[in-house]
């Protein structure tokens, strides 16, 4: 019986033989541990991942971190300590979903974001915003905490309402960057 996997969407096979410990660069050594039969990536023992959900095979998910459900982890991604990753949510680029932090429904979180609190999810407008512990998602634009917020972020051809609640948007952002901040987040 060959112990192998492939991917419906890419047809790429993975090897799911070999160890069954792994370093995923914690502290803690390596760990008994076992490749994703969806993706094909690293998953540790003591972590959860529903046969639904897809860990890439260079993501990781480790210490008690949970994957349900179509949630996605792709590229670099890591999901780890007690955080959730649930839905259709997606974790992928080099983002670290950490600490307690639920990433559910269809939030995107990507690039370098750091999620160590639940971020916040905003819908209704004309794109979907997530705001991270150290960046936002708005649509498939990424800002990165260092940026000067204003409504020019949100051009009012493209994003009318967006651009309308500006105002209330930026005093959310800001306050849970702040909080993060204030907070001294696990991932920092």
């Amino acid at each position: 019986m060959t112990n192998t996997m492939t991917d419906e969407n890419t047809g790429t096979s993975y090897d799911l033989t070999g160890d069954t410990n792994f370093d995923f660069g914690d502290g803690n050594g390596s760990v008994p541990a076992h490749k994703h039969m969806n993706g094909g990536g690293w998953v540790a023992e003591t972590a959860s991942v529903d046969a639904s959900a897809f860990v890439g095979p260079e993501a990781r998910v480790y210490g008690k971190a949970q994957v349900c459900d179509k949630a996605r982890v792709c590229g670099e991604a890591q999901v780890y300590d007690k955080a959730q990753v649930c839905d259709k949510a997606w974790v992928y680029g080099e983002a670290q979903v950490c600490d307690k932090a639920q990433v559910c429904d269809k939030a995107r979180v990507c690039d370098k974001a750091r999620v160590c609190t639940t971020p916040i999810l905003l819908t209704g407008y004309e794109f979907a915003i997530t705001i991270c512990d150290n960046q936002m998602q708005v649509g498939c634009k990424t800002i990165m905490q260092s940026v000067e917020l204003s409504a020019d972020l949100f051009p009012e051809e493209q994003c009318p309402r967006l651009r309308t609640a500006a105002t209330l948007i930026i005093h959310i952002i800001k306050a849970h960057w702040d909080y993060c901040k204030d907070r001294g987040s696990a991932c920092a």
